[in-house]
């Protein structure tokens, strides 16, 4: 038997490097779903991770955003706890309410969210106005969050603005009130309506990259009906100025005491320039906060999940592995690049390590077959149990004579071209066989595999 399994030697070191120097993934591997909350009103929302886990990592979104912005973060934290990332009302694909979108409204459902999932042991990961709607949930239900993750947060030294005239002349919140002012003259109604200004325009000026047209369009779907883009208008206009917005004013404040005089455990996140946290802040709560760090994670503005979600990914899973996790021991980790997961993946499979082949296979993978029924490991199998099932099955009916792969690294996909030779175990009757598969991985990761061949000479093995 002659099973090898070579490394690309076209590929040389500073290739690799420059491969990884790309943009963050927009594919969206996760399937929504849909539960019934206050009013009647269904809210959205994915998961992933180890669902019958107690522990939870919940993703709180601010204006204009939804679960997709999260797409690269909650994979550093799958290993430890369920993951969850909720989209408000009027965002993502929850229901679109004929409301005004304020953060009472915000705040209301999103409790009855956390409520009716029965959440606890609940780690926040926040960024804008998610660090109000949802650290108010902790504030309220102290006994009930453990964790807490600030991203660009709308929270002391700066919040709640009580000096407006004051904000406006200090220099590191005076682009911030610019962008508060802009948006309360009449004319932002009609930027919002007619243009989609928020998406259009501040998505992109308050990211550092430059988002793909696949990233915008994700973003542009909620909106795409003018009469869907109340939040965007309402979202700007609740920060409160000198009172004027005591129901805002009041969250902030009580959100406020209780990172001051509680032991929650917080992690504070920024990134220079920033546009809401800045270095001052975080040291500024550093000294307050009795259970204070902080994490430095490059370059970035206000939307920093698009920014550096490798950085807040490893930032935040460490941080939760050391304070959170039931088994401090297990270490999130992955090889290098896609290409290398792949090759480990194929190593533990030729070496009999079946667990260790089946620990890089994401709980929400695909794995797809297709050919005739005559073939009995045909089909689609979801999951490291199903991968499992699939691989037993082939691998107690055919035996892999030969197999002389060429490998071809395309972004997050590897495909694999091969010659290959299979007979059945026990059997002399051999087939030849041109096969391409294709494995679509992320952050280390096999999220879906797919091969493709000729399935009537492979049925010609079960005649």
């Amino acid at each position: 038997m002659n099973r090898v399994f070579t490394h690309y030697d076209d590929l040389e070191p500073g290739d690799i490097c420059r491969k990884l120097d790309r943009p963050p993934s927009h594919e969206f591997p996760y399937e929504h779903k849909l539960v019934k909350v206050v009013d009647d009103v269904e809210m959205a929302y994915v998961e992933s991770g180890q669902l019958d886990s107690e522990k939870v990592v919940l993703f709180v979104h601010g204006a204009p955003e939804q679960a997709y912005i999260w797409r690269n973060i909650m994979p550093y934290l799958e290993r430890y706890a369920r993951v969850i990332a909720v989209e408000h009302i009027g965002h993502g694909l929850s229901d679109k309410l004929d409301i005004n979108y304020t953060i009472e409204d915000y705040v209301k459902y999103f409790f009855s969210f956390v409520e009716t999932l029965r959440l606890k042991n609940i780690t926040l990961v926040v960024q804008d106005w998610g660090s109000v709607i949802g650290p108010y949930y902790g504030a309220c239900n102290p006994d009930r969050v453990e964790g807490l993750v600030l991203m660009e947060a709308l929270l002391a030294p700066a919040y709640p603005v009580r000096n407006a005239e004051a904000a406006r002349k200090d220099p590191t919140m005076a682009i911030a009130m610019d962008h508060y002012d802009r948006w309360r003259m009449d004319e932002a109604e009609k930027w919002n309506t007619e243009q989609n200004l928020f998406i259009e325009r501040i998505l992109n000026l308050h990211t550092f990259r430059k988002l793909s047209q696949r990233e915008m369009d994700v973003y542009r779907d909620p909106f795409r009906d003018p009469a869907d883009r109340q939040p965007m208008l309402q979202w700007p206009r609740e920060c409160g100025f000198d009172g004027d917005r005591p129901y805002v004013d009041n969250v902030m404040k009580a959100i406020n005491e209780w990172l001051f005089t509680s032991d929650v455990k917080v992690l504070d996140i920024f990134a220079k320039p920033g546009a809401v946290t800045t270095e001052l802040d975080v040291a500024w709560r550093a000294e307050r906060i009795k259970n204070h760090e902080s994490a430095f994670v490059g370059i970035g503005n206000h939307f920093l999940q698009e920014d550096q979600p490798e950085q807040i990914g490893h930032a935040i899973g460490e941080w939760y592995r050391r304070n959170h996790a039931f088994d401090k021991k297990v270490w999130y980790r992955h090889p290098r690049n896609e290409m290398e997961t792949v090759l480990h993946f194929f190593d533990a499979i030729i070496g009999g390590n079946l667990d260790k082949a089946l620990g890089m296979i994401h709980p929400d993978c695909k794995w797809i077959y297709r050919g005739p029924d005559s073939i009995p490991f045909c089909g689609e199998y979801n999951g490291p149990e199903g991968v499992g099932e699939y691989l037993q099955k082939f691998g107690s009916l055919v035996e892999i004579v030969e197999f002389e792969p060429k490998m071809i690294w395309n972004d997050n996909d590897i495909i694999i071209r091969a010659r290959e030779i299979n007979r059945l175990h026990g059997g002399e009757k051999t087939i030849e066989l041109e096969v391409t598969q294709i494995f679509k991985v992320r952050n280390g990761w096999i999220m879906e595999f797919q091969e493709y061949t000729d399935t009537a000479k492979m049925a010609s093995l079960f005649e």
